[in-house]
């Protein structure tokens, strides 16, 4: 899997296992509006009385922060920059600016200095339309953000990912519950069209992470997922089932 590729991460302490969900800033909020698939998208608004001034990676007090995002600009000339205000919370939360010239978006991450460089979304690809950040939720937790290249972007976080592409602007992620009984189901999203599709699966999940899913294809508007599942008639469940789902955003 792509994440895999990109990150070979240890697994953190114990007490972070559960997937960090970033509160909303009480002093620097986002209006969330809800679409007609149910997801939920985010523009970060807000004003705040202390100084927003760049993340500073050399203190002492970041006991990570070599390890931390650096700020970049992407080949189409969106500025990213990690920031902190200038007050008792640079320490625990972190804001995020997304800019390319009237088109400015600030993400509050609030307690992910906190916690670990892991749970920082960090630049990891662009389309025309979206740009990508890549974190972890948790332990075994993988997350994307996207942010819309708009006159007034937005952002939204998908949790629990198997596999995404940058390129077609397409994301997979994991809906099975944790009942071994359950058939895995997992969610096909297209980003730039906001449209998202379930494919549900006959067998059971395997231990891990990926729940049997060993791969995805994306095409141009097309996902396909390949998963090897234990075949539920298996008393034994030793048998190992192979199956595939696709999708279109064509039609």
């Amino acid at each position: 899997m792509k994440y895999a590729k990109i990150y070979a991460l240890s697994c953190v302490a114990a007490f972070l296992s559960a997937c960090h969900q970033p509160a909303e800033n009480t002093q620097n909020t986002a209006a969330q509006f809800l679409e007609s698939d149910g997801t939920v998208s985010k523009t970060a608004r807000g004003n705040h009385s202390a100084a927003m001034i760049p993340l500073n990676r050399e203190d002492d007090e970041y006991a990570e922060g070599g390890m931390m995002p650096q700020d970049t600009t992407t080949a189409s000339g969106w500025s990213v920059r990690y920031l902190v205000r200038d007050d008792k919370t640079k320490y625990k939360d972190l804001y995020i600016e997304c800019v390319n010239g009237k088109s400015k978006l600030l993400i509050p991450q609030s307690e992910v200095l906190a916690l670990s460089w892991k749970y920082i979304p960090r630049y990891a690809g662009e389309n025309a339309k979206h740009l990508f950040f890549e974190y972890y939720c948790g332990t075994a937790c993988f997350a994307v953000m996207t942010v819309s290249k708009e006159s007034q972007p937005e952002y939204q976080e998908y949790e629990q990912v198997l596999d995404y592409d940058a390129v077609t602007g397409q994301i997979v992620y994991n809906i099975t519950s944790n009942d071994p009984e359950d058939s895995v189901r997992v969610v096909a999203v297209n980003v730039g069209r906001r449209r998202e599709k379930k494919m549900a699966f006959n067998n059971m999940r395997r231990p891990g992470a990926n729940a049997g899913v060993d791969s995805v294809v994306f095409k141009s508007g097309k996902v396909q997922v390949f998963a090897g599942l234990i075949d539920r008639n298996d008393p034994e469940e030793e048998d190992i089932i192979k199956e595939s789902r696709s999708v279109s955003f064509d039609n």
